[in-house]
Order: C-alpha cells, then sequence, then structure tokens
C-alpha cells in the first residue's frame, strides 16, 4: 500500500529487534497504535515522550503492526526539554496517555487537544506545577467521563473541594491555584483512579512518584 502522512504525539518505545523499536504513539489517523521503526538509533532524539512528530506511515494489511519511516519532529518542544520539572511532567502525561487511552480508536479532535496542550506546557514560563492536574482534568472530558461533584467524591475525598476548584476555574486560576505537594500528588493519585474506573481498565503511574519528589 502506499505511504500514508500522519501526526503522531510519542507515547511509549519498546525495543523490537537490535535496531527496530515499536513507537506506541497517539495518531491522527489511527488514534493510540504502535508502529515499527527501522533504524531506531539514528532518531531515538525525534522519540522522546510527547515529541510531536510527522510521519509516512505504510499500512499493512496483514499485520496490525505497520511500519512508519521519515520521521520530522514538527514542534522542537525547547520550552520542556530544558526544563527538569516540565520534562517530569511529560513522563507522567505519556504514561497516563499510553495506559488510558484505547486502542486504535480514532478521534483526529482527542489528537488536536492533546497537540494543543502539549504547545501550551512548552510555551509556559512558570507556574505549571498544577498542569498536570489540568490535564488529567480535561482528558476525562475528552474521552467522555466529564467529572461533576457526585462523582468525583468516592475518588477525591477530603480533596474534593480543591478539585473542583480546578474544574470550575480558569487555565490561568487553576495554574495559580496554591496546592503542597502532598495534596496536588494524591490529587492526581485520585483522578487516575477515576480513569481507571470509567475506561475499565488498569491504570498504573510509575511517574507518578517521579512528580511527587520533583514538585514539594
Amino acid at each position: 500500500m502506499l505511504p500514508v502522512s500522519d501526526r503522531q504525539i510519542v507515547l511509549h518505545t519498546t525495543k523490537y529487534s537490535e535496531n527496530a523499536v515499536v513507537v506506541h504513539a497517539l495518531s491522527r489517523n489511527w488514534g493510540r497504535r504502535g508502529f515499527l521503526v527501522h533504524g531506531a538509533g539514528k532518531v531515538t532524539s525525534r522519540l522522546l515522550p510527547l515529541n510531536i512528530n510527522e510521519v509516512e506511515v505504510i499500512p499493512n494489511r496483514m499485520s496490525s503492526l505497520y511500519v512508519e519511516r521519515d520521521i520530522n519532529v514538527l514542534h522542537p518542544l525547547a520550552g520542556i526539554r530544558g526544563n527538569m520539572f516540565k520534562n517530569s511532567i511529560t513522563l507522567f502525561v505519556s504514561e497516563v496517555l499510553f495506559k488510558a487511552l484505547p486502542d486504535n480508536v480514532t478521534d483526529e479532535s482527542l489528537y488536536d487537544w492533546c497537540e494543543n496542550e502539549i504547545l501550551v506546557l512548552d510555551s509556559m514560563d512558570n507556574n505549571f506545577a498544577n498542569y498536570h492536574l489540568h490535564f488529567l482534568l480535561g482528558l476525562c472530558a475528552r474521552l467522555g467521563y466529564a467529572p461533576d461533584w457526585n462523582s468525583l467524591l468516592p475518588f477525591a475525598g477530603e480533596h474534593i473541594l480543591e478539585v473542583q476548584k480546578l474544574f470550575g476555574a480558569s487555565f490561568a486560576e487553576a495554574m495559580a491555584l496554591p496546592l503542597t505537594g502532598e495534596v496536588r500528588s494524591e490529587i492526581a493519585d485520585s483522578l487516575v483512579k477515576y480513569l481507571e474506573f470509567h475506561s475499565e481498565k488498569t491504570i498504573r503511574i510509575r511517574s507518578l512518584e517521579v512528580l511527587r519528589s520533583l514538585f514539594v
């Protein structure tokens, strides 16, 4: 089949062979899916978590593992890559997307929202410690699990008021909401459990510990 141009957000990579990897990505054309990349050693820097790439994909009717090539970074994300704290957020966000999104469900609007959210984080100079909480709430809504007071209460518990403030705030207000590192971490954990419950998928986020140690 002829190659198809695609935009992708990198979520995770796994080794396939000595010189190939499977790139798990959020694709604008195919949703969350794995793509086989040969000669991976030459493109390692293009496969960082949340990289936004333009690629050529070769569909294969005989296999669910499509091959991709000609990987080009659309946005350098210099504001993220040069900041340890932002990089830790990308690890968290990419892991959540990798584990929470259903396979092979095309949703261009979800892709566009995720790409825009990444560019927003990249552009921020400060006050981004609450960004991943804002992202989680937005993702719940995008996946059709729009939270409200009653549905959040069993998960947020004693932090329900802070979660409601985040949910009802503008982006700037949400970023400025004063939260301790411990509270922020507990809210993130509760929102992941909310996603887990509604998606009926097991979602264990290892990178949450990194955020807990950095944003104190």
